[in-house]
C-alpha cells in the first residue's frame, strides 16, 4: 500500500508539471498557425475551437444542425473535463475564439486561478480581422461587430488579469510575422516551457486531414473552408507586408458602399479597445 501511495503521489505531481496553454483571439488572427507552433510538438494535445458547438447549438439551434460532428462536445463542463483529462498526459493547447463561449467559463476559478493554466490573447490589427472576414464570407453584416469583438476581448483580458494565478500573455501577430523565432522564444519562455525548433515548421494536411487529433467540432468540410490556409501551411513566413492603408483607403476594395460603410463602422468602433491592447506592451 505504501509504494501505491508513493506511485500515485508521483504521477500526479508529474501531471501538475504539464501545463494548458489557452489562446483567445477574434477569428482571423492566426490563431490556428498560432496553435499549430504547439500541436505540432510531441509534447502537446490539441484542442481547436472546443466551446463552438456548444455555444452554437444553444444559440442558433436551427441553423447549426449540420454544422457539428456526431461527438462534438455537448456542454462546457465536457469540455473542461476533457482538457483537463488530456492535461495528465501531457502539455495541452487550447485555440479558442471569443464569441463562442459563455465569458463565465474562462473565468470560472477551475481554469482562471489554475496555476497550470496560462491564457494567451493574440492580437491582430482590426483591420485586417475584418478584410479577412468579409472575404471569407462574401458579405458583411452587423453580426460582424459581435465576431470581431476586440471590446468584448478587451474586457475579457481585464478581468482574467486580475483573478488569473498567471500573468496573462499578450501576443501581436504583426509582431510574431516581424520576427517569428525571436517572438516564439518569449511566449515560450514565458510559460517556462523550453523553446524548440520543431515549433517554426510543420507538416502540409491535405484534405485528407479529419482534424480529430485536435478535437476538431466543425464538420469535416467546414473545418477545412475555414482552416486551409494553416492547414496547408509549414511555416510561420516572415512578412514585410504589415502596412495598413490610410483612413481614406480603409476597405477601398469592397464591393459596395454600403459594405465599406459596415466595414468602417466596426472598424471604428473596435479599434479603441485593439488601441488599448497595444497599451499593454511592455508592462
Amino acid at each position: 500500500m505504501r509504494y501505491l501511495l508513493v506511485f500515485l503521489t508521483s504521477v500526479s505531481l508529474w501531471a501538475q508539471d504539464n501545463k494548458i496553454i489557452y489562446i483567445l483571439s477574434t477569428p482571423r488572427s492566426l490563431s490556428t498557425v498560432m496553435f499549430r507552433i504547439f500541436e505540432n510538438r510531441d509534447d502537446f494535445t490539441g484542442f481547436l475551437e472546443p466551446t463552438i458547438a456548444v455555444h452554437d447549438k444553444e444559440m442558433y439551434p436551427l441553423n447549426t444542425e449540420d454544422w457539428f460532428r456526431d461527438n462534438a462536445f455537448n456542454s462546457y463542463d465536457e469540455i473542461r473535463d476533457q482538457i483537463f483529462k488530456a492535461q495528465e498526459n501531457s502539455h495541452v493547447v487550447v485555440k479558442d475564439v471569443l464569441f463562442s463561449s459563455r465569458v463565465g467559463f474562462w473565468l470560472d476559478d477551475s481554469l482562471a486561478k489554475n496555476q497550470d493554466v496560462h491564457f494567451v490573447f493574440l492580437i491582430r490589427h482590426p483591420y485586417k480581422v475584418l478584410k479577412s472576414l468579409y472575404k471569407g464570407n462574401g458579405f458583411v453584416d452587423e453580426t460582424f461587430n459581435e465576431i470581431a469583438a476586440y471590446k468584448s476581448l478587451y474586457n475579457l483580458y481585464s478581468q482574467l488579469s486580475l483573478k488569473s494565478s498567471n500573468k496573462v500573455n499578450v501576443v501581436f501577430v504583426e509582431d510574431l510575422l516581424k520576427d517569428p523565432k525571436g517572438e516564439l522564444d518569449k511566449v515560450f519562455g514565458f510559460m517556462n516551457i523550453p523553446f524548440s525548433e520543431k515549433s517554426l515548421s510543420w507538416d502540409y494536411l491535405d484534405d485528407s486531414f479529419t482534424g480529430e487529433c485536435w478535437h476538431a467540432q466543425l464538420r469535416l468540410d467546414l473545418f477545412h473552408k475555414w482552416h486551409k490556409g494553416a492547414l496547408k501551411s509549414t511555416y510561420l513566413k516572415p512578412s514585410a507586408n504589415l502596412e495598413i492603408p490610410t483612413n481614406e483607403d480603409l476597405f477601398k476594395d469592397a464591393a459596395t458602399d454600403e459594405d465599406r460603410r459596415i466595414l468602417r463602422k466596426i472598424y471604428d468602433f473596435q479599434k479603441p479597445y485593439y488601441e488599448k491592447f497595444l497599451s499593454e506592451k511592455g508592462k
